[in-house]
């Protein structure tokens, strides 16, 4: 199985036209100051201060981490709740 390679062309604006950008390996938008690191699957896009940007799967893997953490919490203050009401002790007083 061949594996197939992306050829990532970037283009920079400027006054009167689309300028090609010669290498985007590294490269950083004076603009936005964000930094361009192709690799053979995906275009990786790098914040200023460093951090990646996250592709959406990878954003809707956290999210549903944290849907399933959230639910857990949940289903634990339900719990205590129960236990405290079987000691008598209200936990949501009026």
């Amino acid at each position: 199985m061949t594996r197939m390679t992306a050829n990532w062309i970037g283009w920079l604006r400027t006054d009167t036209a689309l300028d090609i950008i010669d290498e985007m390996t590294g490269w950083v938008s004076p603009c936005l100051g964000i930094r361009f690191e192709p690799t053979p699957e995906i275009l990786e896009i790098f914040r200023p201060d460093g951090q990646k940007f996250l592709t959406y799967t990878e954003l809707a893997q956290q999210l549903e981490q944290a849907e399933q953490r959230a639910e857990q919490v949940e289903q634990r203050a339900a719990r205590l709740v129960e236990q405290l009401r079987a000691l008598g002790v209200d936990p949501e007083p009026r």
